[in-house]
């Protein structure tokens, strides 16, 4: 049942009929995994932080794909003309490797859909306001923004306070192989 409501889609100007297609399949159970969205706007974005410390590695263009880049629990990839971008667990990275170390993760509750627009502003500008930089990571269902693990708690009461709903991911409940990530699109 669960995934004939999924595939309905999360589109903020469809929000009254995805939460009556909600009720109809699911009852009152819809409501602890939908997204908070209202008639055309994202009315309260939930946070999860994921476990761990990160790095953000440059590898030349040319470089092969390592095998600790496939390793861990979360990574991103990029590989452009210009470098090869790895996001990944701190401690999978070689020391000779060049990386900017140190990064703690919120991944933004999903999966959201294309349509909507300014979900990584609505998370970016109060960690702006406090002076604090972040690094964003997008993938199909959901982005993530990373910001460096000294700014860690000030980022977090930041976000609180501007509404966010903040939360750990819990990962203990994870029997997948492919890690947190797989049970995050259940």
């Amino acid at each position: 049942m669960l995934e004939q409501v999924q595939s309905i889609g999360f589109r903020a100007g469809k929000a009254s009929r995805i939460r009556t297609a909600a009720e109809d399949v699911l009852g009152e159970a819809w409501r602890s995994w939908m997204p908070a969205f209202s008639e055309g706007e994202i009315m309260r974005l939930q946070l999860r932080i994921l476990p761990g410390v990160f790095a953000v590695c440059r590898l030349t263009a040319d470089a092969e794909l390592p095998e600790w880049a496939m390793a861990g629990e979360f990574r991103s990839i990029s590989w452009t003309h210009d470098e090869l971008s790895i996001v990944c667990e701190e401690s999978l990275v070689p020391p000779d490797v060049r990386a900017e170390r140190g990064w703690r993760a919120f991944m933004i509750e999903g999966p959201l859909d294309f349509q909507l627009t300014g979900i990584l502003l609505k998370v970016a500008q109060p960690l702006a306001e406090a002076g604090i930089s972040i690094f964003a990571v997008s993938t199909f269902d959901t982005d993530y923004v990373l910001v460096k693990e000294e700014q860690f708690a000030q980022s977090r009461e930041a976000l609180a306070r501007n509404g966010f709903g903040i939360s750990e991911l819990d990962i203990s409940a994870v029997s997948s192989s492919r890690g947190f990530l797989a049970h995050h699109r259940r």
